[in-house]
């Protein structure tokens, strides 16, 4: 595999780990061979190297050498860089504030902080590989070395086989994408034979809100899933009020926004019934082999959640979805079946993402500007609080009033641009997907007219070919 870095999507992702380690030259840069004699035999690069290597002179200083950082993450120092170690512990993939770290060539290490669904990876893994899952492909193995509520979570994990099905995908054929999208039917129909009375994780305990949280709080696990409906939709009573108030442009009528909460709250159905659900199920996270998917990996969102949710966080385009879900429920296989389900609960998500939230010691942005890695190579970056571990208390709510106007002429006047903006949303989104397949159709017609007449054209050459010799054959 070649020895140079390549940036994945969204992630440092690094496909260079594999490599053998009697041969540093392969993997380390500017590398030069000296065969270890001495005098007139040693180029001038190696006499210039030997020079600068403090293990090459005799009153060099160690102590002044180890307080030398070369590297903020592993440790490493000048000390260090004179010696002969090579680490077989290398960064394979870092997204926000998680980083995994290739040990050898068999095994991962996930060094998170402890935020949202902490441990949850591990216990979703540990539940079905007890169950003895047939179609859920899953990692050998794994192991929590951090207790669940460590600030530093630590999981140890065996090595998915493959590549990333995202990889996988554009290179297959028409054939094989059929083969992986009845393989993640197949993963989906087992993992929802696993339900639940009530939304929680595999072992009972209430999981971050995925279903209706507003992403900013999600990220600080501001609130979980209740076990009955009329409790979840309570925990957001707040973030409904000032969200209406947002909405309606209505502050000076809390008689009219109580009257509209209750409307929300009384619409607000049980979303069960409620099956195991990934929560996170993209190509990023299959990986395949050989037209075979081998692993499904990062259950950290893991949790029995409404039937109908999975499709919402699959990051797919809707062809892919809309062909999963024909085999595993036909109720989710299209993009107006999924928002006709949803519509119920249309109006409390929406008033919950119209509320602006508040958090203890937290601004948006906020965090740390990291210095360059040194002065050759000037790459700085951001350290966010959000990604660090830091957990913020959820203060409440800010209002931000606009001129008063009349309640109800504010409120037509909202409902009606809100049913115009859905309207046209959808048409917009019907005609986006009409115009993908029909270019999807157009680039199938065209690849099946090209190989039809690049075998009309073998076949003429063919013909010629043996007209020619037939001709040019010898008289008997």
């Amino acid at each position: 595999m070649a020895p140079n870095k390549r940036i994945g999507h969204r992630t440092g992702f690094r496909d260079d780990y594999h490599w053998d380690w009697k041969q540093p030259e392969k993997k380390i840069p500017n590398l030069v061979w000296s065969d270890g004699t001495h005098g007139s035999k040693l180029t001038k690069e190696e006499v210039d190297l030997l020079k600068r290597n403090p293990r090459g002179k005799k009153n060099a200083k160690w102590d002044e050498l180890e307080e030398v950082p070369l590297c903020d993450n592993c440790g490493w120092n000048a000390y260090m860089q004179a010696g002969s170690y090579l680490s077989k512990v290398q960064m394979y993939y870092t997204i926000g504030g998680r980083g995994m770290w290739a040990l050898g060539d068999d095994w991962l290490l996930w060094d998170r902080p402890l935020i949202k669904n902490g441990g949850n990876d591990y216990i979703t893994w540990k539940f079905l590989h007890d169950q003895g899952v047939k179609n859920i492909p899953l990692l050998a193995d794994m192991k929590q070395l951090s207790g669940p509520d460590d600030e530093t979570q630590l999981t140890l994990m065996s090595r998915a086989k493959g590549e990333v099905l995202y990889d996988v995908w554009i290179k297959a054929s028409m054939e094989e994408k059929e083969g992986y999208v009845q393989q993640i039917a197949d993963v989906l129909i087992e993992l929802r034979k696993f339900t639940s009375p009530y939304p929680c994780k595999v072992d009972g305990t209430p999981t971050n809100d995925i279903v209706f949280q507003d992403i900013e709080c999600w990220r600080h696990g501001c609130h979980t899933t209740q076990k009955t409906p009329e409790e979840w939709i309570e925990g957001y009573d707040e973030d409904i009020r000032v969200g209406l108030t947002h909405m309606h442009e209505v502050y000076d009528d809390p008689d009219f926004i109580e009257e509209k909460v209750k409307e929300v709250k009384a619409n607000f159905k049980d979303p069960g019934p409620y099956v195991l659900t990934h929560g996170d199920l993209h190509f990023q996270n299959i990986f395949a082999e050989n037209g075979k998917i081998t692993a499904i990996i990062d259950w950290e969102n893991a949790a029995y959640l409404p039937w109908w949710i999975e499709p919402q966080f699959q990051n797919l385009n809707d062809e892919i979805v809309d062909a999963i879900w024909e085999k595993v429920d036909q109720r989710l296989a299209s993009e107006e079946k999924r928002l006709g389900i949803s519509e119920p609960f249309y109006k409390a998500t929406e008033a919950i993402s119209d509320a602006t939230h508040i958090h203890e010691d937290c601004y948006l942005n906020s965090g740390w500007l990291r210095p360059n890695f040194c002065e050759c190579k000037p790459h700085g970056g951001f350290v966010a609080t959000t990604f660090v571990g830091q957990r913020y208390n959820h203060k409440g709510h800010r209002l931000i009033k606009a001129p008063r106007r009349n309640s109800e002429e504010a409120y037509k006047e909202k409902t009606e641009i809100l049913d115009i903006q859905r309207v046209e949303t959808g048409r917009i989104e019907k005609a986006r997907l009409k115009k993908f397949r029909k270019k999807k159709k157009e680039e199938r017609e065209r690849k099946e007219r090209e190989k039809k007449e690049e075998k009309e054209r073998e076949k003429k050459e063919e013909k010629d070919i043996q007209e020619r010799s037939h001709t040019q054959a010898p008289e008997s």
